[in-house]
């Protein structure tokens, strides 16, 4: 019973929530396509005569812990 429910509850994010640039949940996926994916979008934009080529990187491995809660 739970691989059936797991398949579907898998093919319901999959083609639903997750998109194609999210690679942490994809089997035979990993994060060396995403370093390609935005090498090419830097190298698109320098191409492109971009004067200012950025990005933002999130660290939120246990970023719940590290906040101030109330009790």
């Amino acid at each position: 019973m739970e691989k059936g429910i797991f398949k579907y509850l898998y093919n319901f994010i999959h083609n639903n929530i997750l998109t194609s640039s999210q690679s942490g949940f994809r089997p035979y996926d990993s994060t060396i396509r995403q370093l390609f994916s935005i090498t090419s979008d830097f190298y698109k934009a320098i191409d492109q005569g971009k004067e200012i080529v950025g990005v933002v990187f999130f660290y939120t491995s246990k970023a719940f812990y590290k906040v101030w809660h109330r009790e």
